[in-house]
């Protein structure tokens, strides 16, 4: 893999932010999520926020950790200790937009990727792009 590559894929396209609230300007989440928002994050340690290169989403991690938190316009994805999300949807979302599918099935929000829309594993970080 060439140098320029493995930068990509180790955040070197990222924007990073000293803020939640930066990161939520820069994005631009709608202002009536904003509150609920902060509210989830208050409950996170957060050491780290970025936006990835895709541009669709914020992460937050503690430090020197995997993100704990995806905060999309419509929704928060709240990484579970024991695995999988816990989905807090915003004010503004929007049941079956590109960012989101419901397995009607079981009923349960399945993540996906924002960048490739392809489903996300438990781990939160996509196998088919850098997204």
């Amino acid at each position: 893999m060439c140098s320029s590559c493995r930068d990509i894929l180790d955040g070197a396209r990222r924007r990073t932010f000293a803020t939640l609230d930066a990161a939520l300007e820069a994005l631009p989440v709608p202002v009536e999520n904003r509150a609920r928002m902060r509210q989830i994050a208050a409950g996170l340690t957060i050491a780290q926020v970025w936006i990835p290169p895709s541009g669709s989403y914020i992460a937050v991690a503690a430090e020197g950790q995997a993100a704990s938190a995806y905060f999309n316009k419509g929704f928060v994805d709240v990484r579970r200790e024991a695995g999988g999300y816990d989905r807090h949807e915003m004010p503004s979302y929007r049941s079956g937009s590109r960012s989101g599918v419901r397995d009607s099935s079981a009923g349960v929000q399945v993540a996906l990727c924002p960048s490739c829309f392809m489903q996300l594993p438990a781990n939160g970080a996509c196998d088919a792009c850098d997204g």
